[in-house]
């Protein structure tokens, strides 16, 4: 069932043009042919080096113009390409693609062609900065696509044995293979060229193979699945909070972008207490705006996803106690709007005192420090810097803190000190003492 191409008269043509003449003998042939070429597209110039131009017009029908730039090379083995598509009666289609290469040879050392794997560019509506978007399908290219579908969100090409109809790629075969295997590499190093060059960010992320499902054990894909776990796992290629990129043992999920802004790399190491230092993934990756991603980073990357109640269990007092108080005022503020884990603050030792301390709230209903007031008392107190906002001194409230009783304190502090006898007293606290005390009468 194929056409086999036949000696016709020779025609004029430039000197770098290609002429493809087609002899049509029934009119369903030249309509099937021409909704081909509609769907030819310009993404078919996307890896073919020698051809720049495809126009084509059938008479008396429609026409069309696919184009594809000069690439811009960056070494190598990487490249831009942006490929234009004129079709008479639609709009216009441009498109730019990042291409990673690497040559293949056969068995016996000759040159097969490349291996390559390319991602769709697009510009960030917000900062105009063009990034890298997954694409909606990804059938695997051998110079022009095949019937398979890869379900990666970039676009695979190669020159792997197909069916002569090209509607199946033989997993098992031995060529196949040996070029998904160069195709597993060249991903590997892509990723890192991207890091480098500041373009591996959570779009990035969302192109690579997180489906588990979709790559089986013995699919044609899995290497690819596999090749991207081992280097997320291993190297430094998950972008960070605050910049950077981190490998999958040193990186955490923060359930709200709170957490990241409160525990910095040093606090949230000594919190969960381990040898290396942690820090927190980008906030662009997070259950609303990428589930599968998150999915994947917990599920196949053991990425631990840190929640508040999480770190109420951390807080204990050595590491309280060693913090800033604007870091502990930060720790109130961000509390305070944690209104379900109001009964679990109680039982933990968050109110750092004058002295440094940090104590509990109450003990058996019983206040146990103060709220700074107007004149200082013998009470033990909060110290000021802590609870210096009203959502510090809210929070504080909440735990059952209130202003010192001015009596109380004349009672429980001062007088003890004047009864039993003759009290032996430097001057500055006996002066102290009485303002207190007056104070207290005019109040």
């Amino acid at each position: 069932s194929f056409v086999w191409p036949a000696t016709v008269p020779p025609a004029p043509r430039d000197t770098e043009e290609t002429l493809v003449i087609l002899p049509l003998h029934h009119r369903s042939d030249r309509a099937e042919i021409e909704s081909g070429l509609k769907r030819l597209g310009a993404g078919s110039l996307l890896f073919l080096r020698a051809i720049e131009e495809i126009e084509w017009r059938a008479v008396g029908g429609s026409s069309g113009l696919y184009l594809r730039s000069q690439p811009d090379w960056f070494g190598d083995w990487v490249r831009r390409i942006t490929v234009v598509g004129q079709i008479e009666g639609s709009a216009d289609v441009e498109e730019s693609w990042l291409i990673f290469s690497k040559p293949v040879c056969t068995p016996e050392g000759e040159g097969a062609g490349h291996v390559e794997v390319a991602f769709s560019l697009g510009r960030d509506a917000k900062s105009g900065r063009e990034t890298v978007r997954p694409v909606s399908r990804s059938p695997l290219v051998v110079f022009f696509p095949t019937a398979l579908e890869t379900h990666l969100g970039f676009l695979v090409q190669g020159p792997y044995r197909t069916t002569p109809s090209r509607d199946n790629v033989p997993a098992q075969d031995a060529w196949n293979r040996h070029c998904m295997a160069e195709t597993a590499a060249v991903l590997r190093e892509a990723l890192v060229w991207l890091r480098d060059n500041g373009h591996l960010d959570a779009g990035v992320l969302r192109c690579l193979p997180v489906a588990r499902a979709k790559f089986p054990e013995g699919a044609m894909f899995t290497p690819i699945f596999e090749a991207v776990r081992s280097s997320l796992a291993e190297e430094a290629l998950l972008p960070r909070h605050g910049g950077g990129h981190v490998s999958a043992k040193e990186a955490r999920l923060a359930r709200t972008q709170e957490l990241r802004e409160l525990l910095g790399p040093a606090q949230l190491t000594a919190l969960l207490g381990t040898q290396s230092e942690l820090t927190w993934l980008s906030g662009d990756i997070s259950q609303d705006r990428t589930p599968e991603l998150r999915e994947y980073l917990i599920e196949e990357l053991q990425i631990d996803e840190i929640r508040p109640e999480i770190l109420l269990t951390k807080l204990s007092t050595a590491f309280l106690e060693v913090q800033p108080d604007e870091w502990v005022r930060r720790l109130y503020e961000f509390l305070c709007d944690q209104k379900a884990l109001l009964s679990r603050t109680r039982e933990l030792s968050l109110v750092r005192l004058d002295d440094g301390r940090h104590i509990q709230a109450q003990v058996n209903g019983q206040p146990q420090a103060f709220l700074p007031g107007a004149v200082a008392t013998g009470f033990p107190t909060v110290r000021p810097a802590v609870c210096s906002t009203e959502a510090s001194i809210a929070f504080l409230k909440a735990l059952g803190l209130t202003e010192p009783d001015l009596v109380d304190d004349v009672i429980v502090n001062i007088l003890p000190r004047y009864s039993g006898g003759r009290a032996t007293l430097e001057m500055a606290t006996y002066a102290a003492d009485n303002e207190r005390i007056l104070h207290t009468y005019w109040t």
